[in-house]
């Protein structure tokens, strides 16, 4: 069916491949439908490749081109497919917000707007490691990166990192910190408060809330390293000159 829309559609293309005027869909990828585009697109009937598989926000809003210029992604642009490098968390997030249980004591509006921006922060980690990539970080390097990115909401060492890429502490930390620019655990932390920040201007939870979410188990120490980053601004400050919505 061809349709026009007069809001934006973001797919998350979880598995599968297909066409949307002439844009290959391949995934994993997002795919953007923008205001007065056809919103239709082909998927491949050949029975050998992997069932399509997504999901999508539709979402609208006097600020919906701004946040999509911060993301990365030009709101007029040709360009509707992205590449994309995150499908598992990408996958987790939405089956988070298809289950009725989370919204128990949530806003529906604002736990969906997390929902998006989460997304979008996703998006444009996967595009930061691409970069990165292109930087030409080593290897071992790149794995602990992933596995920080993937794993930064729940407890992470610097033994549980060099665990993960198969390397000693002691090597670990020493091409880390000489490659990145800083220790492991003050990265950990870095993109803690990176996520946190996005969860402060987007989304109503509570400071508990956001510092259990990324990672942060007591919310005084939240707060702590939140000012470290941040020119000693605390959290609440931050949210009160940032806060927006669609």
């Amino acid at each position: 069916i061809r349709r026009i829309r007069n809001v934006y559609v973001l797919h998350f293309i979880a598995s599968g491949i297909g066409d949307y005027f002439g844009q290959a869909i391949h995934a994993p990828c997002l795919l953007l439908m923008r205001p007065g585009e056809y919103h239709t697109y082909t998927v491949s009937n050949d029975p050998s490749d992997p069932q399509f598989e997504q999901y999508w926000f539709m979402f609208s809003g006097e600020k919906a081109n701004s946040f999509l210029k911060d993301a990365g992604i030009h709101p007029e642009g040709e360009q509707n497919v992205f590449s994309f490098t995150y499908p598992e968390q990408a996958t987790e997030l939405f089956q988070r917000l298809l289950t009725p249980k989370n919204y128990v004591h949530c806003n529906d509006r604002f736990y969906m707007l997390s929902g998006l921006f989460q997304l979008l922060s996703l998006y444009t980690e996967s595009q930061n490691a691409q970069s990165r990539q292109a930087h030409r970080y080593s290897h071992y390097v790149q794995k602990a990166l992933n596995f920080i990115h993937y794993h930064y909401a729940s407890q992470i060492t610097e033994d549980t990192i060099a665990a993960a890429v198969n390397l000693s502490n002691r090597y670990m930390h020493k091409i880390f910190k000489l490659e990145v620019g800083m220790p492991p655990i003050r990265y950990v932390n870095y993109h803690r408060i990176k996520c946190a920040k996005i969860l402060l201007e987007t989304s109503n939870l509570s400071m508990n809330e956001i510092s259990e979410a990324v990672g942060f188990y007591k919310q005084g120490y939240f707060c702590s390293v939140f000012q470290k980053f941040n020119n000693n601004m605390t959290p609440s400050e931050y949210r009160k000159i940032h806060f927006h919505s669609l």
